[in-house]
């Protein structure tokens, strides 16, 4: 059985000429495109102003919607939400809005699961089934922004999947958010985080558009890296600075470091220095978050420090001159983290 093409994968020319391939009238496809994008219909037969004998041909050969909300979870604070959708293939896919005064983001995912096993993250407890299309990563969006009737501000490639690894389909998601033909989000409100893909960093300093790049760095030193990022073994840190501060030559954008404060593990001040030493010169941010324990998890002995020891780690960067920011602690109650809700769906079989 063919496997029929996405809408949301259709640009506005590609619909405009399928259109004219079955001899419809030209503006038909402004009004299919307007159901897709702006009234974001669940089914064709919402499209009411298109023939029924239109809307089964597309019906025949394209997908409208593929993701189905399976559960939903709201924050205490009613601040961050997490969504599990389901694929066709009742495939866990996790989802985060996150509420801010001034933005609205959600943490999208690109992978079923991820290949790259960081001893941090929950995404590496479920198994690894694949990417995701395109259409998977704008259906993410879309459908938040139809259950919460809330416009979506920002966008991060940062939930379950490595960016890199899926990198056409990402960069075509992307594309497809930024487009004023389809969601309309600024490209500056989008960022892509690797956790070191150097190929993908070579790549992303080419493309013309002006999304964001984000680091999940997490250590400043080689052996420290290797143990929460085992794929570090493949790209070595001194070879993902160099190819960072490539990227930040070329482009002329800045950079953010995401840095998880471990107890114990990488959050002394002795570690603060090391850390500045390592990205020193790099126009850049650096977003440290406390540790979100993986819950069912507990054989590392992780844990976050304590909030004088995050400030003393952070004052350090500050003093230094590289802007730094402390996340707080949003959506614990929910089990927000990457990969935490599809985890316990596959231990737990809900």
């Amino acid at each position: 059985m063919t496997t029929k093409k996405h809408l949301l994968e259709l640009s506005k020319e590609e619909l405009a000429n399928y259109i004219k391939e079955i001899s419809q009238p030209a503006f038909r496809a402004n009004q299919v495109h307007d159901w897709i994008f702006k009234k974001k219909v669940n089914s064709f037969d919402e499209m009411k102003n298109i023939p029924k004998e239109l809307r089964e041909k597309i019906a025949k050969k394209f997908t409208l919607r593929s993701l189905v909300s399976s559960k939903h979870l709201t924050s205490k604070d009613g601040l961050t939400e997490k969504w599990l959708f389901c694929n066709q293939q009742e495939q866990g896919i996790e989802s985060v809005l996150i509420k801010e005064q001034e933005r609205k983001t959600v943490c999208v995912s690109c992978g079923l699961g991820c290949p790259l096993n960081c001893t941090f993250c929950a995404s590496a407890k479920g198994e690894y089934l694949g990417d995701l299309s395109p259409a998977e990563m704008v259906e993410q969006v879309i459908e938040i922004e139809k259950i919460t009737n809330e416009r979506v501000s920002n966008v991060v490639f940062m939930g379950t999947g490595e960016p890199f690894l899926n990198y056409d389909n990402v960069l075509s998601a992307a594309r497809i958010m930024n487009s004023p033909e389809g969601l309309g989000i600024g490209a500056r409100h989008i960022t892509i985080s690797t956790s070191g893909v150097i190929t993908g960093i070579e790549r992303f300093s080419a493309e013309p558009e002006d999304f964001r790049l984000a680091i999940s760095l997490h250590a400043a030193n080689q052996k420290a890296r290797e143990k929460v990022i085992p794929s570090a073994k493949k790209w070595k840190l001194n070879r993902l600075i160099s190819a960072i501060r490539r990227y930040s030559r070329t482009t002329r954008r800045e950079v953010t470091f995401e840095y998880i404060l471990i107890d114990g593990f990488n959050a002394h001040q002795n570690d603060a220095n090391e850390l500045y030493e390592l990205i020193k010169g790099i126009p850049c941010k650096i977003n440290c978050i406390p540790y979100n324990p993986v819950k069912s998890d507990n054989t590392l002995g992780w844990k976050a420090p304590e909030p004088d020891i995050c400030n003393a780690f952070t004052g350090i960067i500050r003093d230094k001159g590289i802007r730094v920011t402390l996340r707080q602690e949003k959506g614990a109650d929910i089990s927000a983290a990457c990969g935490q809700l599809r985890a316990y769906k596959n231990i737990q079989g809900k």
